[in-house]
């Protein structure tokens, strides 16, 4: 009898925190893209949306990389702190969907990175961006900053332009009826998937014990 493979965490992680905001809704079409790739597959994806962990501008006085690799959660002086630092840990890759503000990722983004970092040296990752036109500057500044902390990201990065529902999203937080349509058509679908298998790929290629 062959032994079953270990299950691995995959974070999809909303990155704006507006009020209204669209990104949920983002983040739940492409759960629902990835659901038949999720079917009888080792990997989990879960939810962590920026907007409900309320982060402040970062304030801890140590400086993350200088913590123990090993355990850096308990390094930080703040409850906040920690408990993102363990959720962080608790997933073997990530997936950040991000729209693009005045042609960059959000600065909610980059306080939660700067929060961490050994928590996300070597782990996957992907970058989904959205915008009036797919937001696809987001991703190009967001790539360094997640080489810096020794992410490995893969080279596909899908771009969902938000088209007919841009005025919606900016007003409601909402897309308009067929929006998802819309995306699938114009290939969006097979562009998730071909990150996520090469996300996938480069997970399997980690030791789990490493993890």
């Amino acid at each position: 009898m062959s032994t079953p493979l270990a299950r691995r965490s995959i974070a999809l992680l909303t990155g704006s925190t507006r009020t209204p905001r669209v990104g949920p809704s983002v983040s739940a079409f492409i759960e629902t893209v990835l659901a038949p790739k999720l079917e009888e597959s080792p990997y989990t994806l879960t939810s962590v949306d920026l907007g409900s962990w309320k982060l402040p501008l970062f304030n801890e006085q140590v400086i993350p990389a200088q913590l123990p690799a090993d355990d850096p959660t308990s390094g930080y002086a703040h409850e906040l702190s920690k408990a993102w630092s363990k959720e962080i840990r608790s997933h073997d890759a990530v997936v950040f969907v991000t729209p693009q503000y005045n042609g960059g990722y959000p600065a909610s983004l980059k306080n939660a990175i700067d929060y961490l970092y050994h928590e996300w040296v070597g782990k996957p990752a992907m970058v989904i961006s959205y915008g009036g036109r797919g937001g696809s500057k987001a991703t190009e500044q967001l790539l360094p900053i997640l080489g810096a902390v020794k992410m490995k990201v893969t080279k596909v990065s899908p771009a969902l332009a938000l088209g007919r529902s841009m005025g919606s999203a900016m007003r409601e937080g909402a897309l308009v009826e067929g929006q998802a349509e819309d995306w699938l058509k114009a290939g969006v679908g097979e562009q998730v998937s071909m990150a996520w298998d090469e996300l996938v790929g480069l997970l399997e290629d980690i030791p789990t014990s490493r993890l």
